[in-house]
């Protein structure tokens, strides 16, 4: 192996010199390297790949090649071929191909790589000299697909501020690329595309909605309709779905039931899917039909709760059978009691949500993560865990001791949130609920960063939050 890195050919060269010192996305590449009882060209240490740059030593050796591929495939390598021909008169197009290849679409590691040092250089000083066409061209795509979320958005001030960066980096890209530069539009598909936020105060969501507004209209040179942020940046209790001061949660992992239970299940599921439609056309500013579109989404979101009560009523009776017979003792006594008192509960609640279906011009107030951004978080739209979530959570969370919960008349909340998230334990402080809310909601890849009180790093109230994430922590 020594002897054929010192010898070499010409495409072997050329090639290496595009892809050692981690040139290509960061990766790291050996030379020559023996696996088994072969040598292969170039091996990707971080990939798990081989690739072999065939020319004429590869003539007549098909069954060889053929044999050597199987071993190394069967270590669970992937082999790429490259012809000579292509390094020699094309190796731009080469080093494309290779860079959207599969198998080396992994994430660079993190630690000491140029791919790392090279973001950082484009995020804090937006220098992207060092960049080549198609590494320019990934980071458009990645930035034009991140979802951003502030579960306590305020006025907006975070998710502003974020917007503002990757207009900044993506107005550096158009110049790079030599693309038209149209900053209004940009804006309003940064908006669309990753864009979202919560907040239960009414008045902090419209100046939140209003800075949005503003950013676009500096950019406008006339004035055009504005997108309808209504789905986008929305009032709701980020912790808890009330509907009529009850907690109604919905079942979104169930798939199937059976029986009138699984009619209402695949109700969910259908309603889900118009509500997401709908509410992706709302967002268009040219919309002529808004008014009629928002009740329609309003009715949509009512009927799917109504399902989602009526299979939780049917789960329920079938659960709880009436004790006693003829003859019940006082504790048959007590659990049918307990047991009629839930039912009524249910068709108290069906019988409000079928109320508002006929007056329109009533307020419909629930918020369900899953049910008003659908396209990050449910399963149904994103079954692949690895895809589902939000990138990046960002927020300034309210704090709010045990203490005060306790005297304010929010003990029921504070005994929900600990049986209900594995981060509330003790006298807690309700931003921990908040970690844990963001932190389950983020994907696989995703970043959570909050400005909070330092008491749950030394706190008993932190200890499950310290245990769950301490291999999860970045030093800044």
């Amino acid at each position: 192996a020594r002897e054929l890195r010192k010898a070499g050919n010409l495409p072997e060269v050329l090639f290496w010199n595009r892809v050692k010192n981690k040139q290509l996305k960061g990766f790291d590449f050996d030379r020559q390297k023996i696996i088994g009882n072969y040598i292969v060209d170039f091996y990707c240490t971080n990939c798990n790949v081989v690739i072999e740059i065939d020319g004429s030593s590869h003539d007549g050796k098909a069954e060889y090649d053929a044999e050597r591929d199987r071993y190394l495939e069967s270590l669970g390598l992937t082999v790429i071929h490259i012809p000579i021909e292509d390094v020699m008169k094309n190796l731009d197009r080469v080093m494309e191909m290779l860079f959207n290849h599969p198998a080396l679409k992994g994430t660079p590691p993190q630690e000491g790589n140029l791919w790392g040092e090279k973001i950082a250089l484009l995020i804090k000083y937006k220098d992207a000299s060092c960049f080549s066409e198609p590494e320019i061209k990934l980071i458009s795509e990645k930035i034009d697909n991140v979802k951003i979320c502030d579960p306590a958005i305020g006025s907006g001030a975070f998710p502003m501020g974020l917007l503002q960066e990757i207009f900044s980096i993506k107005e550096l890209i158009a110049y790079e690329t030599g693309k038209e530069w149209k900053p209004a539009e940009t804006k309003l598909n940064i908006i669309q595309n990753s864009i979202y936020g919560v907040d239960i105060e009414k008045g902090a969501v419209d100046i939140a909605r209003l800075r949005f507004w503003l950013s676009l209209v500096v950019d406008e040179e006339k004035p055009k309709p504005l997108p309808n942020l209504d789905y986008k940046i929305v009032v709701g209790d980020s912790l808890i779905s009330k509907f009529d001061g009850e907690i109604v949660e919905i079942d979104w992992e169930r798939k199937k039931s059976v029986g009138k239970a699984d009619e209402y299940v695949k109700n969910v599921q259908r309603l889900l899917v118009e509500v997401a439609d709908k509410q992706k056309k709302y967002f268009n500013p040219n919309n002529k039909n808004k008014k009629k579109l928002q009740a329609e989404i309003r009715d949509l979101k009512i009927e799917l709760l109504i399902n989602q009560l009526s299979f939780n009523k049917e789960h329920y009776i079938n659960k709880t059978v009436q004790k006693g017979g003829f003859m019940p003792t006082a504790a048959d006594i007590k659990h049918n009691t307990e047991r009629e008192l839930q039912i009524a509960g249910f068709d108290k609640l069906i019988s409000k949500l079928k109320n508002l279906l006929q007056h329109p011009e009533e307020p419909f107030n629930h918020f369900d993560w899953k049910l008003d951004f659908p396209e990050v978080l449910n399963p149904y739209l994103v079954p692949d865990e690895n895809k589902r979530g939000f990138d990046i959570v960002i927020a300034n969370p309210p704090y709010i001791d045990s203490e005060t919960m306790v005297n304010t008349g929010l003990n029921g909340l504070r005994i929900h949130l600990a049986n209900k998230m594995s981060f509330c334990k003790g006298n807690l402080d309700i931003y921990i609920a908040f970690f844990d809310m963001g932190y389950h909601f983020l994907n696989r890849n995703g970043n959570l960063v909050y400005i909070t009180p330092d008491k749950w790093i030394s706190k008993p109230f932190g200890y499950e939050l310290r245990k769950q994430l301490k291999n999860k922590f970045k030093k800044i």
